[in-house]
Parts: C-alpha cells; structure tokens; sequence
C-alpha cells in the first residue's frame, strides 16, 4: 500500500457488536438512526474520498436516492447492474464516483488524504488489518429489543453480526488506544425512541 495513503473506518454498533440490520429487501442498514450520528459521520467524510461495499452502496441508493455529495465515493462491487445504475445516478447527480471490481486498486492508490471504509462489513473485514483509525458510535442499548418491529418473522437470523469482535475489548487487545470519546443522548428517528451513547476514535499505536 502506497504510504501516504491513510486509512480510516467508521461505523456505528450497539452494545454487542451489531451493526447492520437486514431490511425487508435483503439490505442492510444501520440498526438507529440519529441526528448526532449523522452530523458526526458528515464531519467525519465530507471532503473526504470514502470506500463502500455493494450493499452499503445499495442501501444509501435506497434511503437517499444518491451518493454522498462532496465526497469522492468508491464502491466496490462486480455487479454490472448495480455499477450501471451508480453511474447514472452519479451523472444525474454530478457525483464524484469510482467503481472497483476489487480492492487491488487500493494498493497503488495515489491519494495522500485521509480515505474512510464506511461498510459494509466484509470490505471492514478485508480491510481490517490496514485500518489504523476506528471512529465508532458505541450505541448504549441491545437492538435486538430496541428495534423488534423491524425483525422479518420469517428469518430465523435478522441481524448481521460482524466476523470479528468489535468491542472496546477487541480494539484494546488488537493494540489500538482510545484517543477520543465522548457522550451524548439523541432520539432514534427509526423508533422515536430515547438512545444514549458515545462517539470513540481508536487508534493504531
């Protein structure tokens, strides 16, 4: 990887690592919704070039009707159909936009800004071992009762739990080290419910 590449993530997880739900469409989304989280994450990337999966890509589709303005967006996915439809959208919208079939790209990428993985969460995993900066939400509740309503009674398995550990803990014994955290409490625009939580930057040390 070329060095003045520096790599980031961010997501946001409950109290037990979920940080995905699946939708009535197979999407998946984040499992609340809130004003501060959204502000923190628009913070975090505008100007910024950001790298999502194809179904982080589907869902913002989905929900926004667009990419993420003011913000060099790659997706990768070996969708044809879904590369298609990205760059008409990115067209219509006069998005900055890049379709990756894989992540080789990233190993000659010549972009000496900050480049920010927001999901999903094979391309997390992928990419784990390269990530040197974790900017988290911690939400403070379990969502498998905060969102019940949003369960599919047909699916055995509604919530899309990642491959790793991500937890405090995990960060902390994969050497990283808490550099910022702080607290704040919102409503979740999904339920109307009361949510708590912290905004936590981990860094590789």
């Amino acid at each position: 990887m070329v060095k003045q590449i520096s790599l980031s993530a961010v997501y946001c997880t409950d109290r037990h690592g979920i940080i995905g739900l699946r939708g009535e469409n197979t999407n998946y989304y984040q499992p609340i919704n809130c004003k501060l989280d959204k502000r923190w994450f628009i913070q975090l990337t505008k100007g910024k070039t950001v790298l999502m999966g194809a179904n982080t890509a589907r869902a913002l589709i989905e929900e926004t009707g667009k990419l993420l303005p003011n913000r060099k967006n790659i997706v990768l996915t070996t969708n044809r159909a879904l590369a298609s439809l990205l760059e008409d959208i990115s067209i219509a919208s006069a998005a900055d936009l890049e379709i990756w079939s894989s992540l080789e790209p990233l190993e000659s990428y010549n972009a000496s800004e900050e480049i920010i993985v927001i999901g999903g969460v094979h391309i997390l995993n992928q990419l784990h071992d390269k990530i040197d900066t974790w900017y988290v939400t911690e939400f403070d509740c379990d969502v498998t009762t905060h969102r019940a309503c949003y369960y599919r009674d047909n699916d055995p398995d509604p919530f899309f739990f990642p491959v790793i550990g991500w937890t405090a803990d995990n960060f902390i014994q994969e050497g990283f080290q808490r550099v910022a955290y702080s607290g704040f409490s919102d409503v979740d625009e999904y339920t109307n419910l009361p949510v708590t939580g912290y905004f936590v930057e981990y860094k590789r040390v």
